[in-house]
């Protein structure tokens, strides 16, 4: 990433990682820990649900790729050809497995349990002309 030095001398945290800004936010508006937990198996829940009930189908497409896989005891990194079709950040969990992750900041309020992924996905959209959609028998999902 190029870092613009004149905008950083004028605006100090502009490029502040997102773990400190979740921590700010939390601060500032007074997010407990405790609300942050109960919001996040409350989000696990309900994408488990969209899961099996199917609503996730047409949006996702199986995509081919290299996974690196880290041998927890010895270090060693060794890599997989595998099919990702599904959001791998989906865990089956509870409100005290959540309570017992520790906070990644000493005295902080998030956890692995309750921020984002690191890795979030991607997506493809696909943009043309009004008249040439018509052509094609395509229906625009946006404008």
């Amino acid at each position: 990433m190029a870092v613009d030095k004149a905008l950083a001398a004028v605006h100090k945290n502009i490029y502040m990682p997102m773990l400190q800004t979740a921590e700010i936010v939390s601060k500032r508006y007074g997010i407990s820990r405790e609300r942050q937990d109960e919001y996040s198996l409350l989000s696990q829940q309900r994408t488990a649900l969209a899961y099996a009930a199917g609503r996730y189908d047409a949006e996702l497409a199986p995509m081919n790729t290299t996974k690196a896989v880290m041998n927890k005891e010895t270090k060693e990194v060794t890599y997989q050809q595998v099919t990702v079709s599904a959001d791998e950040g989906l865990r089956a969990t509870t409100i005290e497995n959540l309570q017992n992750l520790r906070s990644v900041i000493d005295g902080g309020v998030i956890t692995a349990g309750n921020a984002s992924q690191l890795s979030d996905g991607a997506s493809a959209s696909v943009l043309m002309e009004a008249k040439l959609a018509e052509q094609r028998g395509l229906t625009p999902l946006g404008r």
